[in-house]
C-alpha cells in the first residue's frame, strides 16, 4: 500500500506565495490607506476586498484540507505497516550475525531452484541481489533462508550450504560462495548467485555465520 503525498505538497507550496501576497497587500493598504486598506473610503475598493478576502480563505481552507488528507493517510499507511509487521509470513533481513550457544542439533534442510521459491520472496530476492542479502521467511509452517553474495563478474559461481543448526536461541547457517572449476568455461557477464534453504519452521532469530 503506497500514498503519493509529492502532489499533495506541490499543491501547498504552490498556493503558499500567492497567499503570501494578498495577505501582504492587504496589510500594507491597511496601514497606507491604500489597497484593501482604503475599502472603507471606496465601495468599488470595499467590493474588491471582499472578494479578494474570500479567495484567500477559499485557498487557505483547500490547503487545510490538503494537510488534513495527508494525516489521515499517513495515518492508515503506518496501521497498515504495523499491522503487516504482526502478521506470520513476513521477510524480514537478519542483524544479528554470531551465536555463541552450544549447538543443539543438526537441521534437515533443503536447498531450493528459482522455480520452488515462494512468489513473494523470490520477488524480494530480485530486488535485493545487486548487493549481498540475508533473507529469512516463514510461511505455513516452513521457513525458509537465502542468502546472496551480489553481483560477480562471470557465470560459474554458485552459493554452498557448509551447515544450518539449532542453538537454544537461533537458527544458525553458514555458506560460502564458489567460483567456478578450474577450467570451466565461464561467460563474461554478471551473475547473481544466491541459495534459498526449506526446513520446518523455529520460532527461533536467523543467524548468518
Amino acid at each position: 500500500m503506497q500514498f503519493d503525498l509529492t502532489n499533495i505538497y506541490i499543491f501547498c507550496n504552490s498556493h503558499f506565495k500567492r497567499i503570501a501576497g494578498l495577505c501582504r497587500a492587504y496589510d500594507i493598504g491597511k496601514y497606507s490607506g491604500s489597497g484593501f486598506g482604503a475599502a472603507d473610503k471606496d465601495p468599488e475598493n470595499m467590493k474588491q476586498d471582499g472578494s479578494k478576502r474570500q479567495t484567500v480563505d477559499k485557498e487557505l481552507n483547500q490547503i487545510r484540507k490538503a494537510k488534513t488528507a495527508a494525516r489521515k493517510k499517513r495515518s492508515v499507511c503506518l496501521a497498515w505497516s504495523m499491522a503487516v509487521l504482526a502478521l506470520p509470513g513476513c521477510i524480514s533481513g537478519c542483524v544479528r550475525q554470531t551465536d555463541t550457544s552450544e549447538k543443539l542439533r543438526d537441521l534437515e534442510f533443503t536447498v531450493l531452484d528459482k522455480e520452488s521459491v515462494p512468489s513473494e520472496l523470490s520477488q524480494v530476492i530480485e530486488e535485493k541481489k545487486e548487493e549481498p542479502f540475508q533473507l529469512s521467511y516463514g510461511d505455513q509452517g516452513v521457513l525458509y533462508i537465502a542468502e546472496g553474495y551480489g553481483g560477480q563478474p562471470t557465470s560459474g559461481y554458485s552459493v554452498e550450504v557448509n551447515s544450518l543448526y539449532e542453538t537454544g536461541s537461533s537458527v544458525c547457517i553458514h555458506t560460502s560462495l564458489m567460483g567456478p572449476e578450474k577450467g570451466e568455461e565461464t561467460e563474461e557477464t554478471v551473475t547473481y548467485p544466491y541459495v534459498v534453504v526449506q526446513l520446518e519452521y523455529i520460532e527461533k532469530d536467523v543467524i548468518f555465520n
